[in-house]
């Protein structure tokens, strides 16, 4: 799979000399042009009758399938590197955002701060409970 991000200044290429190039000579199975200012996503299959790159639809929201990665493509709306904008997303299977390794990093700080207060929560508790009722007695 090959994944070209259109600029002004290789576009033409990009649709040209590079597709023919990714089907007659590599045959790459699927080609996507993703234009970053605009948000239009393409996608391609190479078609082995003709050696040439066949449009293919997208479906709903524009979102487009990848069948050798079992994986999809869509334009979401996201911050990365603090900056937010529309960004090209790989999507699972249900067509959720598979996070980067950036938004695994924010999720797991996120969870570990949650356990933290639920842990503190729980030791404020067990305080309360053993001022109450004196300590409790060790398990081992």
């Amino acid at each position: 799979m090959v994944i070209e991000l259109l600029s002004e200044s290789t576009e033409e290429v990009d649709r040209t000399d590079k597709m023919r190039i990714y089907a007659k000579l590599l045959r790459v199975p699927e080609y996507y042009l993703f234009d970053p200012f605009t948000g239009v996503l393409e996608a391609y299959a190479l078609d082995l009758a003709t050696m040439a790159y066949a449009p293919v639809a997208p479906g709903a929201g524009g979102d487009v399938a990848s069948p050798r990665l079992h994986l999809g493509l869509g334009v979401r709306r996201g911050t990365y590197h603090g900056l937010e904008a529309e960004w090209l997303r790989w999507l699972d299977p249900e067509g959720r955002v598979v996070p980067t390794g950036e938004e695994q990093g924010r999720a797991a700080e996120e969870q570990a701060r949650a356990a933290q207060h639920e842990a503190t929560l729980l030791a404020a508790r067990l305080a309360g409970y053993e001022q109450r009722f004196g300590k409790l007695p060790d398990g081992g």
